[in-house]
């Protein structure tokens, strides 16, 4: 079974934390009643207000370190049972920025002296912050390892928010790594409403659980997780081609079909993105009436849509080829089919997958001479363009692609002029590529980013 051109690929959204804001160090007295007594835990109290008020990194360092070893010399001795030591422990830690081994030490403080709760709060939520933050700079710094071990300490130490959750999720969705990905999110799902000032990560990750399991192929994990989705989102597109796809894997295909009649009853309501991503499903599902349906209706609202009238001319290619249908249906489809590959050589006229399948058509209508000619006109091509990646984005659109020699000797590519259009073909911007010579088969790429919320396609002209 074919698979179309689809370009809108699967990605893991990971949602900084604007507003999250490093705590000022200072030092703060102990708010809860301890007893400071013991020589060690009075010097390791005078190590760490030093520690806390000192400016220069090494000798902060060989203060934290002095009052680490009188610490140990407390718990080793007769104050393990005291908890001024596990509670300088705790600050000793937080100033180490180890989130680990302050919960560990502030939980025992916890236990001994309930007390304490709001002081020990105020130390947990000002690490917490400190941890997040060093997370987020690290991983825009792509330094994933680090950012990882961040996100892992700074969940130490708060249970009820789904930040470091995430992060971490989103991070292993990056790497690949499926099964870290989702233990993260099922955990993000699991804090649930505890994190009402989050519950966009939430929502997203209850949709990525579901996306993995899509991409994993589990189909009844999909069709649960989705559902969630749906409950929340009863309108979410991506949830109901998800669950249709997940039925039609899993044989039932009645199920399938019911909820693509539901959307398509719905297409008004619909953006084009989403009925091309539909008929996609449709054609994956040989479902092609439907498909041409779904393609046909984005096309109304985004008529220049490469990708879609390439894959309508492929769904158009199917029914003329199926040897159960009444032959005056084939012969429509290819008609079709001519009328819909003439539109995307205009949209995309230097490419030999575009002029393959207008020769296709004009194969199966007998056109011998036509399609000599378009078979002449690939064979005349000394480069190509091929774009490899169009899609909206924030405030924009972009494509990007390779310019292509296909000739084993020096080839001068022309000036090409990519336009980008709204809905109704109205040019918003353009860009200019090419006027170059590209060697022996030589393939060069190239990109480009539009602003322009209006910009729906593109298309592009060679020669100035």
């Amino acid at each position: 079974m074919k698979r179309l051109a689809y370009s809108a690929g699967v990605m893991i959204a990971l949602c900084l934390a604007p507003g999250l804001l490093a705590a000022q160090e200072e030092y703060r007295d102990p708010t809860c009643e301890l007893d400071q007594g013991h020589f060690l835990v009075r010097a390791a109290k005078t190590y760490i207000q030093g520690a806390t008020e000192e400016a220069d990194p090494a000798n902060r360092e060989e203060l934290l370190q002095s009052a680490y070893r009188n610490l140990l010399d407390g718990i080793n001795t007769d104050q393990a049972d005291n908890p001024a030591i596990w509670y300088f422990l705790g600050r000793y830690y937080y100033l180490e920025g180890d989130g680990s081994g302050a919960d560990s030490a502030f939980s025992k403080v916890e236990q001994m002296v309930p007390e304490c709760g709001d002081d020990i709060g105020y130390y947990r939520e000002s690490l917490w912050v400190r941890l997040v933050n060093s997370g987020i700079d690290s991983m825009q710094a792509y330094a994933y390892d680090g950012a990882k071990d961040e996100f892992r300490s700074a969940n130490q130490l708060s249970h009820e928010s789904n930040v470091a959750l995430f992060y971490l999720a989103g991070i292993f969705g990056q790497e690949g790594e499926v099964d870290s990905a989702l233990h993260y999110f099922k955990e993000v799902v699991d804090v649930g409403m505890a994190d009402p000032d989050h519950l966009e990560n939430y929502y997203t990750a209850i949709e990525n659980v579901a996306t993995l399991y899509q991409m994993l192929g589990e189909w009844d994990s999909t069709i649960v997780w989705y559902e969630k989705v749906r409950e929340t989102d009863p309108g979410n597109a991506d949830a109901m081609f998800g669950i249709a796809e997940a039925h039609t894997e899993l044989g039932n295909q009645a199920e399938a079909l019911a909820i693509y009649d539901e959307v398509l009853a719905n297409a008004a309501d619909m953006s084009s993105l989403d009925l091309f991503s539909m008929g996609v499903s449709l054609f994956n599902a040989e479902e092609f009436d439907k498909a041409v349906q779904a393609f046909n209706i984005g096309l109304e609202k985004n008529p220049f849509y490469r990708d879609a009238l390439f894959n309508l001319a492929n769904t158009y290619l199917e029914i003329s080829q199926d040897g159960g249908r009444p032959q005056s249906e084939r012969d429509n489809a290819l008609r079709e089919m001519d009328r819909v590959t003439h539109r995307l050589v205009e949209i995309d006229p230097n490419n030999r997958q575009t002029y393959r399948i207008l020769a296709a058509a004009h194969t199966l209508q007998g056109m011998e001479d036509s399609t000599a000619i378009i078979l002449d006109q690939i064979d005349a091509l000394t480069y190509e363009v091929t774009v490899d990646l169009s899609r909206p984005m924030s405030g924009g659109f972009m494509v990007a692609g390779r310019l292509i020699n296909l000739k084993d000797t020096p080839t001068q590519v022309p000036t090409i002029t990519f336009e980008f259009l709204d809905a109704t073909g109205n040019v918003v911007s353009s860009d200019t590529i090419g006027g170059e010579t590209l060697g022996p088969n030589e393939s060069k790429r190239f990109d480009s980013a539009q602003a322009g919320e209006s910009i729906a396609a593109w298309r592009y002209r060679v020669g100035s």
